[in-house]
């Protein structure tokens, strides 16, 4: 179980397009092992940096969208 925890932390720190697949690795882990500290914490991991790229994303787009209407 360890090595797979490594594995999915490795993974999703190096690619982005690999987040949802870590987040899904990471849910399925969690529910087998759900008293599991150290998956728990990379999945808060996971979410928080979702939810950074979601506003930063949403910024570029305000910005794009402010530029096409001036």
């Amino acid at each position: 179980m360890r090595a797979l925890f490594v594995a999915m932390s490795i993974v999703y720190q190096s690619h982005a397009c690999t987040k949802q697949a870590a987040s899904s690795d990471l849910r399925r882990a969690a529910q087998v092992d759900p008293e599991n500290a150290e998956i728990k914490r990379e999945l808060d991991k996971v979410r928080l940096r979702q939810k950074e790229a979601d506003e930063k994303n949403r910024a570029v787009y305000e910005r794009m969208i402010r530029t096409q209407q001036s």
